[in-house]
Parts: C-alpha cells; structure tokens; sequence
C-alpha cells in the first residue's frame, strides 16, 4: 500500500513539474513577446520622430530658401528699376564770356588794327558724377553674364530677369546670382536665340508653392483674366521693348510640338511660349502659356 501511495505521489509531482515547465515555457515567450513588442513600438516612435523631424525641417529649409529667393530678386528689381543718371548738358555762359570785351581805343594811323582775344568760354558743367547710378542693364550684366533681358506682365506678381545658360538644367536649381535654390530662375530654353529674335523664343520658370516666379502662369486658364491682362513685356539686352499678346493657355506635356522650336503656321510673327509645372500632375505635364509679338519699339 505504501509502495502504490508512493507511485501516485511521484506520478503527481512529474505531472506538476511539467505543469510548471509549461507556465514557465508560456511566461517566457509573453515575457519575449512582450520584449518584442517594446523594441517594435520604440522603433516606430523613432521612425516617426525622424519623419517627423525629417518633414519639419523640410518646410523650415524650404521656406528659408523662399525667402532668400525672394530678397534676392528684389534686389535685383531695386538694380533694375534705377534709371541711369543722365549726362549733364554742356552749356556756354555767354554773360561770362562778354564780361572781359572792353571797348578798343582808336586804332593809330598806319598801325594795324588790333585784334580782339576773346577768352575761353566758361562751360557751366562738370564730369557726371558715375557712382550716382549706373545702367541697370550694364549691372546685370556684370552680375550675370547669362542675362539677357527682363520679363514682366501687368496683373501678376512675375517681373524678373531672364537668363539663358549652356543648357536647360543649370537654371532649375541656381538662382540669378548662383546660389543654390529651389526656387532657381526664370531662363530661356538654351537652343533659343538670346536676344528673342528667333522665330520661337521658349522661357521657363518654376511653379513654385509660395506663388512666386511663374505660378502666376495658372491664371490664364481663366479667359476672364487673360482678356484683362493679355500682355507680356520684354525688355531686351540691346534695350528694345517687346511687347507679346497672348492668346493661348493650356495643360500639356514635354512632347508638344511647341517645345520643338518648330513653326508650324507659315503665318505666324515671333513667337514666345512660357512653360511652368502643373502641381498634382504626372512628372511630363506642363501649363504652356503662348503669345505672339505684336509691339516692337
């Protein structure tokens, strides 16, 4: 009886040993899968911290360069918009050159006459004073070699310098006194002819998110607003004033024929087309804006 007493005990203590494995065995892997849980979420909360900080610093270094842009162009506006100082006229003081005439005695027989010596005139004018103002074209110029004239329209906030480099690349993150900037410059397409005196003239510019540059393009989907404000200015390198009259506006991609300096209307004057992005769309579409040179002075 002792020795069956004694088996049933030692049957119920293994029986007890692996009930306590198997609660230690399931304590650790909720102890495991606890630890894996603590270790995911502080690798989600650090990943999001980093979007997070990621993000932020995006909108701070974006608005920063919006902002050097900007002061960089008024600048540029301010150098522009200073007339050169006229050269100041040369005038004779006739009063000032009497003022020495005296009257000559009677001339003495058999004596030649006296001749009368007049004195210089006076000129009532000096040298220009050059560090008052200097042209505004010559100073762009010297600020960048690749300038080549100045692009505004009436209605909208685009009144900028335009550039033309070696290629379509450079502009698109270097603004006009090359920096670095996202904003980068209103150019021309570099296959164009310079002085806008090529049968098509292509200028590009960003559609940036502050409004600046060429965003103001977007508005002349509305034909309200292109009827108000139908003209483009250029003022050119050599000083000429080109006035464009748009007539069309419209979504479209890179592989538009327009964008292949192709004339295709035997009739048609000097054309300008402005291109900017369209925000939301596929990487390939573009907002072109077309005018037709009908002002040259």
């Amino acid at each position: 009886m002792n020795i069956m007493y004694y088996y049933m005990y030692s049957y119920k203590l293994v029986l007890l040993e692996t009930d306590m494995k198997d609660i230690i065995n399931k304590i650790k892997k909720q102890a495991s899968l606890l630890t894996r849980g603590r270790i995911l979420y502080t690798l989600l909360v650090s990943i999001g911290s980093i979007m997070i900080i990621t993000a932020v610093w995006n909108v701070v270094s974006g608005q920063r360069e919006y902002k050097r842009a900007q002061t960089e162009y008024e600048q540029i506006r301010t150098l522009h918009n200073e007339a050169p100082v006229p050269p100041v006229p040369q005038t004779v003081s006739t009063t000032a050159a009497t003022e020495h005439i005296t009257e000559s005695p009677e001339p003495v027989r058999e004596q030649p006459e006296p001749t009368l010596e007049l004195p210089e005139p006076i000129i009532e004018s000096s040298e220009p004073d050059n560090t008052k103002g200097t042209s505004p074209v010559v100073s762009l110029v010297e600020r960048n070699p690749d300038y080549i004239g100045w692009i505004s329209i009436k209605g909208t906030t685009i009144d900028y310098p335009v550039v033309r480099g070696s290629d379509n690349q450079h502009y698109l993150k270097t603004s006009f006194s090359g920096q670095k900037n996202s904003s980068g410059a209103i150019f021309m397409d570099f296959r164009c002819e310079q002085n806008f005196d090529g049968p098509v003239s292509i200028v590009y510019g960003h559609n940036m998110k502050n409004g600046s540059m060429f965003a103001p393009l977007h508005k002349y989907l509305d034909a309200a607003f292109m009827e108000a404000y139908p003209e483009i200015v250029v003022t050119t390198l050599d000083g000429e004033t080109l006035i464009y009259r748009i007539y069309d506006a419209r979504e479209t991609t890179v592989w538009d024929m327009d964008y292949s300096l192709n004339v295709t209307d035997s009739g048609a004057g000097r054309l300008l087309f402005l291109s900017t992005c369209v925000s939301g769309s596929e990487e390939d579409v573009r907002l072109l804006v077309s005018s037709e040179l009908s002002v040259k002075s």
